[in-house]
């Protein structure tokens, strides 16, 4: 339960709420991304897992941002659960990020043990926060966590390129002055194409 300051008056509710509207618009806008992400992936006949990671990555980001506006902080003041979701929601949202990157191929495999890591450690470290409340040591934690993992990630991917199909058909296409065939391969002129006629302008 939480109980509403007495003291609070509505010009006071007013002028935080317009202080705060642009951020709660911009949170509300991303958690709708987020859905249109996850309406995508549902539609589809197969789950695709970087559309998945992406949405709740982003809905856990706009809830975030409304989480840390001041309106709702005045609206559950007294609150002793909502700072405790509040930090802990700090420490959720990097999970789904590094899973989106692993989906989408920014993470090697050699890498992914350190992102499965970081992810173990995140959500007990959130379990931590909604038991015991927000500690500064947490947060260090986290931060050393995420700056070793993103080290980790790019020494990996540095020391072992390795070129992304993807990358490959693209640099393919502009290589060749965006001419390739449908399977990624640059597509050669030989005898048995139609040659191309030059535009003549109708009279």
């Amino acid at each position: 339960m939480y109980v509403p300051a007495p003291e609070l008056t509505a010009d006071q509710v007013l002028r935080v709420f317009y202080r705060d509207a642009p951020w709660l618009f911009l949170g509300a806008i991303i958690v709708a991304v987020g859905l249109v992400a996850a309406a995508f992936s549902t539609i589809r006949r197969k789950l695709d897992p970087v559309l998945i990671y992406f949405a709740l990555f982003a809905i856990l980001y706009g809830v975030r941002m409304w989480l840390l506006s001041n309106l709702i902080g005045l609206t559950m003041q007294g609150s002793w659960l909502y700072p405790r979701v509040r930090s802990a929601v700090d420490f959720i949202v990097p999970i789904p990020a590094f899973f989106y990157f692993k989906a989408a191929g920014f993470i090697r495999r050699q890498a992914r043990i350190a992102g499965y890591v970081v992810g173990i450690v995140l959500g007990g470290i959130a379990l931590a926060t909604l038991a015991f409340g927000r500690h500064l040591i947490l947060y260090q934690i986290t931060n050393i966590l995420i700056i070793a993992g993103l080290i980790v990630v790019v020494a990996r991917s540095v020391r072992q390129p390795g070129d992304n199909q993807d990358l490959v058909v693209i640099r393919r296409a502009l290589g060749n002055g965006g001419e390739s065939s449908g399977d990624g391969s640059p597509r050669r002129s030989g005898a048995g194409e139609e040659a191309v006629v030059p535009h003549q302008s109708w009279r």
